[in-house]
């Protein structure tokens, strides 16, 4: 394995750099050499296909678009996940513009672009200030504790708190079955966040293991893998 992985200004910026930096240094020392570049920028004169890329969603983004002339798209909720028993709110994907829609206020994310800037709160007479597309709409409700779970392989390999309420734990049940259900769709390793409330645990979205916070998630002997998986699978 190999990672290009992002500094800005000479220094590591990004949480998961610096764990997975800690992962290679593991490695290491348990005799497994795992080889590193270190860059502000995405160089011309390396063997891009040997690399992972390691760095915020535009440097990723920018590395597919460079050397693979592709995008990775928001995964958001899978379809097949989109029933209320995973997602405890009306979920739905909506192709815009459109008129009769059921929910008043959402929130909507692109279904092309990671981060795309007009990704936010609407209200349903909104939209159609909006470019005309496909979007991820979720109803709003309130959350009272919110956490980030990791997945490698099919199994959950480990789980962060990150906003909310700390001492609401979520339903390991319902995420171990989410994960279960979601075997025969899902990405060799991901992010899962899940949502609390006092309707249950829900579903709140899926991520591409990349460039995603890992919240003090640092499992050093798996990580890497879980990076160059998701990029293996991501290039083709």
């Amino acid at each position: 394995m190999k990672f290009y992985i992002q500094t800005i200004g000479g220094k590591i910026e990004h949480d998961f750099s610096f764990t997975l930096l800690k992962a290679i240094e593991f490695q290491s020392w348990s005799g497994n050499e795992i080889d590193f570049i270190l860059s502000d920028e995405i160089s011309d004169k390396i063997d891009f296909n040997e690399y992972c890329p390691i760095g915020s969603v535009e440097f990723v983004c920018n590395w597919y678009a460079k050397f693979y002339n592709k995008q990775p798209k928001p995964v958001n909720i899978p379809e097949r996940l989109l029933g209320y028993e995973y997602t405890k709110r009306n979920c739905q994907y909506l192709n815009l513009p459109c008129k009769n829609i059921s929910v008043e206020r959402m929130f909507l994310k692109d279904t092309e672009k990671i981060k795309n800037p007009l990704n936010g709160e609407y209200k349903s007479n909104r939209l159609d200030k909006l470019p005309s597309g496909r979007y991820f709409a979720s109803e709003l409700i309130n959350i009272d504790s919110e956490y980030r779970c990791f997945v490698y392989n099919n199994t959950l390999v480990g789980i962060q708190y990150y906003s909310g309420d700390f001492t609401i734990f979520p339903d390991m049940d319902f995420i171990k079955k989410t994960i279960n259900d979601s075997i025969s769709f899902a990405p060799p390793a991901y992010t899962l966040d899940v949502g609390i409330s006092e309707l249950g645990t829900f579903i709140i979205e899926m991520h591409d293991f990349f460039s995603c916070g890992l919240y003090g998630f640092s499992d050093l002997r798996k990580l890497p893998f879980m990076f160059f998986r998701s990029h293996k699978n991501l290039i083709q």
